[in-house]
């Protein structure tokens, strides 16, 4: 049965090796039969100071920035370095880096379409 046109239910947030305190940050996202997307997806993303996600990351303090590592486009930032509006490529993929500062700790945190948020694991630097 193939995939009909929806927004994604659910993510995977999946960090790579860190370099220093940059960590590649790869976003999947998936429809409702828990396959990859098939159609470019609107979602927002936010940098956390906690694992619930609760607490924003502050720029310059917890975190210094958050690009595009090469899927994906920000479309608006809308705190810097903190919350940002990001189209997937259209087989549901995007790529980040996240910089944490030194000596602290953040998490990537996905908020999808339906509200649910999904959140990665955590990247510490120098802690």
């Amino acid at each position: 049965m193939s995939q009909r046109f929806t927004t994604p239910i659910d993510a995977t947030v999946t960090l790579g090796t860190a370099t220093g305190g940059a960590y590649p940050v790869y976003v999947q996202l998936l429809g409702p039969s828990g396959k990859d997307m098939k159609y470019r997806s609107v979602v927002k993303v936010y940098m956390s100071s906690d694992a619930p996600g609760d607490v924003l990351a502050i720029d310059s303090t917890d975190t210094t920035d958050i690009t595009i590592l090469t899927d994906g486009t920000i479309i608006v930032e809308n705190t810097a370095d903190v919350v940002q509006t990001v189209i997937s490529e259209a087989d549901g993929d995007i790529g980040f880096t996240c910089t944490v500062a030194t000596g602290k700790h953040a998490y990537l945190n996905v908020i999808l379409p339906n509200g649910r948020v999904v959140t990665g694991a955590i990247m510490s630097y120098g802690e």
